[in-house]
């Protein structure tokens, strides 16, 4: 069989090599020669009997210290617990939570540790006084609509960039009615101000705090942590502007902000990746006339949003920033707005592609 070392021996086996050695002692054969014969260390059958002398037991126990003296404390483990259930990081990721607490100087902890304290106290589910899901959500009322600014969608899309790994994160308004993209912008950061001032511009834009409260639009979006957050709670409660939340892992609960993603990322005119924060071009029809509006981004619109504090959240492009967009032929940015008008008729119904 070879020689015993290198692997574990379980207890049951120890007591028997213990007493075959014994056995032999008794018979006039050495502990040494009986060792010798069964291929195995005298030292280690000497820790052994040791161990059963002591009252210790011949069980293996866990490799390694007893202690770790790289170990998380206590005080480390009170500070990434009280930062996730304080109100204003209670929507933040474990790697932004780890952030958020070297910014702050609190702790210096890795990603992998913050998750591992926020699953062993339960924190990896929804931290506010909501809980998690139950799994019996329940679809959205949708009444039928009959004009534009009665309901809005509203939802955050992925945007490849040119190194894996790293997105960047479009922000749109969309009008059900009357599919009209009210506002958008895109951001490096994925987060309840940026959508705040999203919704604030689309608020502006089709002056909706000027009608009636009874008269203002419900908004329906995703149970995502950046539309459950308490900022966008407020904002639609200080606005009186009910909200529609859709069903977890349902896209058909919220099916046109949905289409309107996809035909723009398969629009001909996509580019597949950016470069930066410069707003790529954005397709409108006019479904009466056939007219399709190419433009970029207005100055009206969104103001580039500022760069991120977070060391971990801006990336490095050996690239320069002259362009806005890259296209697989190589194409420079659009700068002008195009119009190809294909019949002339009166009155329109705005659809975002």
């Amino acid at each position: 069989m070879g020689p015993i070392a290198g692997h574990r021996i379980n207890a049951q086996i120890k007591v028997a090599i213990l007493t075959v050695i014994e056995t032999s002692q008794n018979g006039g054969v050495s502990a040494r020669r009986s060792c010798s014969l069964l291929m195995i260390a005298y030292r280690r059958v000497v820790r052994w009997q040791g161990c059963r002398r002591a009252g210790l037991g011949l069980v293996d126990g866990p490799p390694g210290p007893k202690e770790a003296l790289h170990r998380l404390l206590p005080e480390e483990d009170a500070c990434i617990t009280r930062l996730a259930c304080s109100p204003e990081h209670a929507d933040l990721s474990h790697r932004i939570l780890a952030v958020t607490a070297w910014e702050q100087s609190l702790c210096f902890v890795s990603f992998s540790t913050v998750y591992r304290v926020l699953k062993a106290h339960g924190l990896m589910t929804a931290r506010g006084h909501r809980g998690a899901p139950n799994g019996r959500a329940l679809a959205p009322v949708r009444t039928t609509l009959t004009g534009a600014n009665q309901r809005w969608c509203w939802d955050i899309s992925y945007l490849s960039t040119g190194e894996k790994g790293i997105h960047l994160f479009l922000y749109l308004v969309l009008d059900e009615y009357s599919r009209k993209a009210l506002a958008w912008r895109i951001s490096w950061v994925q987060t309840s101000a940026e959508a705040g001032q999203l919704l604030e511009t689309a608020l502006a834009q089709e002056n909706v705090l000027d009608l009636p409260e009874d008269r203002r639009p419900e908004v329906i979006n995703d149970r995502g942590r950046q539309m459950k957050a308490k900022p966008i709670q407020r904002l639609f409660e200080d606005h009186a502007m009910p909200r529609l939340f859709a069903r977890p892992r349902t896209p058909d609960d919220n099916p046109f902000i949905e289409s309107a993603f996809s035909t723009a990322k398969r629009a001909p005119e996509y580019p597949g990746r950016f470069r930066d924060t410069a707003r790529p071009p954005l397709t409108s029809r006019n479904t009466s006339t056939g007219t399709t509006i190419v433009t970029t981004t207005p100055a009206s619109t969104m103001s580039l949003p500022p760069k991120p504090t977070r060391a971990c959240a801006m990336p490095s492009f050996a690239a320069g920033r002259s362009n806005n967009r890259l296209s697989a032929n190589g194409a420079g940015p659009r700068t002008k707005k195009s119009v190809h008008h294909s019949s002339k008729t009166t009155g329109h119904q705005p659809s975002f592609l």
